[in-house]
């Protein structure tokens, strides 16, 4: 019998967690943990000198990869940024169960950027990626390249850098549409990066859940 993934969802911010959307977008989160026999995480995290908090989000990134705690006790970490929360916990558990998830080949599902304004190849605002030896070196590389460096000021640039590197190893990822996981209306997790002053409103658990082919929203 195969066994399911051990799996920790995560946010982080340089915020405390009672703070306005972002208390909002826990409780959906925590409570989709909790459904799904998943961890939860929240990290408030303060930047280095020097740092903008977006870039230092590579950082942060960087020490979860590398973690006993995590490698010891997950295979799969799902980010998900602070504006955004699972809208169907059931098509996030079939994903991380699904045969193309589970593939040796592949380190796990990001999404397209929406195609507004100035858009990269993917958003990584939220992933499922899975804990090993080559998440571990590729968040040791980014961090580290952009350590000493001028971008690291830079608000999006953690972004540009995963960006540039999943387009380059597009062989490596499943890249699902942007409706997916990464804008506002995703499918399956709702990032709210355009209106952050209406999440609190529009935030809440949903219970009942449909269920749609995976293979169909495969953007790649």
């Amino acid at each position: 019998m195969t066994l399911r993934p051990r799996v920790c969802i995560v946010q982080c911010d340089t915020r405390d967690s009672n703070t306005g959307y972002i208390r909002s977008t826990i409780l959906v989160n925590k409570k989709v943990a909790c459904k799904l026999k998943y961890n939860y995480k929240y990290i408030k995290f303060t930047c280095d000198k020097g740092w903008d908090p977006k870039a230092y989000k590579l950082v942060v990134f960087k020490k979860i990869f590398n973690s006993k705690y995590y490698k010891s006790n997950f295979d799969t970490i799902v980010f998900i940024d602070s504006d955004a929360w699972v809208v169907n916990y059931k098509m996030l558990d079939r994903l991380i169960n699904s045969k193309m998830y589970r593939s040796r080949k592949k380190i796990g599902f990001i999404s397209r950027d929406p195609k507004v304004g100035h858009n990269t190849f993917i958003n990584s605002g939220v992933f499922i990626f899975k804990l090993n030896k080559t998440t571990s070196k590729l968040f040791n590389n980014l961090a580290n390249s952009i350590a000493d460096t001028p971008y690291k000021n830079k608000k999006w640039w953690d972004q540009q850098l995963v960006s540039e590197y999943v387009e380059q190893n597009k062989q490596q990822f499943i890249i699902c549409n942007d409706k997916m996981l990464n804008s506002p209306d995703g499918k399956i997790i709702a990032h709210h990066w355009h209106k952050k002053g209406e999440i609190s409103k529009v935030c809440k658990f949903n219970n009942v859940c449909d269920v749609f082919s995976i293979n169909q929203n495969v953007d790649v």
